[in-house]
């Protein structure tokens, strides 16, 4: 969500967003890198609320987070379980770490509510790194 509404957000500016996960595998630990978000367990109401608002992310793709995507971002926004950061993330001054539950399985309602906050902490963070 954060990284559509970025992209979304910063349409026209010389900035961009990447998604990628720090845990990108299934309870068998079976590699879930490149698994669509349309096909992800539990994601359906991440897309219908994204829909709601013309956004589609059904296409959005699971990459796993990496040291060299780390060190070529300005900045990298967090959004993982603690127990689950690795520690060339943990580390990295480029590093910042939002908390918000985890939307797989949410009713529909906390999902638009999740939805709506990340969206205003998305807008926040345009609103710094433009300096307006």
């Amino acid at each position: 969500m954060s990284e559509a509404f970025f992209n979304m957000l910063a349409s026209g500016t010389e900035h961009t967003a990447l998604s990628a996960g720090t845990k990108v595998v299934d309870k068998e630990g079976n590699s879930k890198q490149g698994e669509k978000l349309k096909e992800r367990e539990g994601a359906a109401n991440v897309v219908a609320v994204m829909a709601e608002l013309g956004l589609d992310v059904t296409e959005a793709v699971r990459d796993r987070l990496s040291p060299a995507m780390i060190e070529s971002a300005d900045l990298v926004i967090s959004m993982a379980e603690p127990e689950t950061v690795p520690e060339y993330l943990a580390t990295s001054p480029k590093a910042r770490f939002w908390t918000f539950p985890d939307p797989k399985n949410a009713s529909l309602e906390d999902t638009r509510q999740l939805r709506d906050d990340i969206r205003v902490k998305v807008e926040e963070l345009l609103v710094e790194i433009s300096g307006k």
